[in-house]
C-alpha cells in the first residue's frame, strides 16, 4: 500500500501548463506528460530531461512512443523529480502523399531513412522534393529524387529542411513559381489538389512586409484567352474598317487610316501576361475556401511589399507617380499631376487598383466621395478622346480595346516599379 502514496514532482521549461503536481507513486515520465498536457508548440518532443537532486538521470525521446508504441524508454518517478521540456532545436517539414504530413523534430545523426518511418511514405515509386534552405541568405536550393533511390536514405536531416513527396515517379513535375515577398521564394513541385494557401504555406509564409492586395498571379491559360480576344478584336475592327470604307459615309483620310492600322498591328503582336485577380491573404483563404483555387503547371505568383504611391497616366499635362494619401480621390490626383490633358475623354476615366482589377468613372462619378478606391499602388488613366474617328462610327470598338491594352501594362508596371 506504501507505494499507491502520492509524490510530488515538477514540470518546467517549454511546457503546455508548467507547475507542480501531485502524481501517483507508480507514475512514469508519459504519465506527468499527459497528465499536464505535454510541451507547448515551442518544446520539445524529443529531448524531455528527468532531473532528480540536481543530476541529470534521463533523456526522454516521446517519439518511441507516439510512432513506435515504444515504452521502454520511459522511467518511473520519485518524490521530488523534475520534468525539463527545453526547446525545440531543429526541425523539418513534409508535405505531400505522405499518411503523417506535417512538422517533425529530428536529433543530431538523423539520416532520411528515419523520416520516411516517422512520415509514412506510402508508395516508393513517387517522387522526393528537397528543399535546402539557408537561413542566413534566405536561399532555397531544390533537388528532385525518386524515393526507391537507396542512395539517399543515409543522407542527413538538417534543420529548416522541407520535403515534398508526390506519388508520381515522374522527375519532369509540374512547377509553379513565386516571388517576392515571401520567406523562401523560388519553384515548388506541385500535385493535384495543391492550392495557392498549400504553395504559400510551403515557401515558409507571407513576410510581414507582403502587400497582398497587390499580389500579380499569372497563367498561361489565361494568357491564352487574352490573346484569342485581342485576335478577335483585331478581326472585329478590320471588318468594321473595311465596311466603313466601303460605305457611301465613308470620308477616309491617309492619317485617320495609318492610326487604325496601327491599332490592329498592335492588337495582333501583343502578347498579355496572363494576369488574374485573386486572393491571396492567409485568412481570407481560410475564411471562404472557394477563394483558396488550385494552382497548375506554369503559374507564376509575384508578391510586393507595400508600395506609398499613386501613379497618373495617359492624357494628363505630366505623367507622375505622386504619394499615396488615404483623403485624397481621384479628382485630386489628376489636379496634383496638371489637370487633363486638352485630348482627355472625360467620360472614360479609369482606376486600376494593385489587384489588378479596374474601375471605370464618368464626369457623374468624378470626385472626392470614391477617394476609398484609390488604394497605395493604384493607378490612375484617363483615355484619348477619339473624336476625330468618329466618321468611322468605331468609337465602341477602338475605346475599350485600347483601355484594356494600356492598363494591363500600367497595373502590373505600377506594382514592379514600386
Amino acid at each position: 500500500m506504501s507505494e499507491l502514496r502520492s509524490i510530488d514532482i515538477y514540470l518546467v521549461g517549454a511546457a503546455f501548463k508548467p507547475g507542480a503536481y501531485a502524481v501517483s507513486a507508480l507514475s512514469t515520465i508519459t504519465n506527468a506528460l499527459f497528465a499536464s498536457g505535454g510541451p507547448n508548440e515551442v518544446g520539445s518532443l524529443r529531448n524531455i530531461q528527468l532531473k532528480r537532486n540536481g543530476k541529470l538521470v534521463k533523456e526522454f525521446d516521446l517519439y518511441s512512443l507516439l510512432l513506435k508504441g515504444d515504452t521502454s524508454n520511459d522511467v518511473r518517478l520519485q518524490q521530488g523529480d523534475v520534468i525539463f521540456i527545453p526547446l525545440l532545436k531543429a526541425t523539418v517539414q513534409v508535405s505531400g502523399s505522405v499518411q503523417r504530413p506535417g512538422k517533425f523534430e529530428i536529433k543530431e545523426g538523423e539520416k532520411i531513412s528515419d523520416l520516411y518511418e516517422y512520415a509514412g511514405f506510402q508508395n516508393v515509386n513517387g517522387r522526393l522534393e528537397i528543399n535546402e534552405i539557408d537561413l542566413e541568405n534566405s536561399e532555397r536550393k531544390t533537388e528532385i529524387y525518386s524515393l526507391n533511390d537507396k542512395n539517399i536514405l543515409d543522407r542527413l536531416l538538417k534543420g529548416s529542411d522541407a520535403f515534398y513527396i508526390t506519388n508520381s515517379s515522374n522527375l519532369l513535375s509540374k512547377t509553379m513559381g513565386i516571388t517576392g515577398e515571401v520567406n523562401f521564394p523560388g519553384t515548388y513541385s506541385i500535385n493535384d489538389g495543391d492550392t495557392i494557401l498549400s504553395i504559400i504555406e510551403r515557401a515558409g509564409g507571407l513576410k510581414d512586409s507582403a502587400y497582398t492586395i497587390g499580389a500579380v498571379f499569372t497563367r498561361a491559360d489565361v494568357a491564352t484567352m487574352q490573346k484569342v480576344g485581342f485576335q478577335k478584336s483585331a478581326e472585329i475592327l478590320e471588318k468594321a474598317m473595311s465596311d466603313s470604307i466601303m460605305s457611301a459615309k465613308a470620308n477616309t483620310d491617309s492619317a485617320s487610316y495609318t492610326v487604325i492600322r496601327e491599332i490592329i498591328d498592335r492588337l495582333k503582336n501583343q502578347e498579355p501576361n496572363g494576369r488574374q485577380v485573386v486572393e491571396i491573404d492567409a485568412f481570407m483563404l481560410k475564411s471562404d475556401p472557394r477563394l483558396n483555387f488550385s494552382v497548375h503547371d506554369g503559374d507564376n505568383l509575384f508578391i510586393p511589399q507595400r508600395v506609398e504611391s499613386v501613379s497618373v497616366m495617359g492624357e494628363v499635362m505630366n505623367q507622375v507617380t505622386l504619394a499615396y494619401k488615404n483623403d485624397l480621390g481621384i479628382a485630386d490626383y489628376i489636379e496634383l499631376s496638371g489637370g487633363l490633358g486638352k485630348n482627355a475623354d472625360k467620360s472614360r476615366i479609369f482606376i486600376i487598383q494593385p489587384n489588378g482589377q479596374s474601375i471605370t468613372f464618368n464626369n457623374k462619378l468624378f470626385g472626392r466621395q470614391f477617394s476609398n478606391v484609390v488604394l497605395p499602388g493604384s493607378t490612375i488613366f484617363v483615355s484619348r478622346e477619339i473624336d476625330s474617328f468618329n466618321w468611322m462610327e468605331l468609337t465602341s470598338i477602338i475605346t475599350p480595346i485600347l483601355s484594356d491594352l494600356a492598363l494591363s501594362a500600367a497595373a502590373v508596371a505600377a506594382i514592379n516599379n514600386n
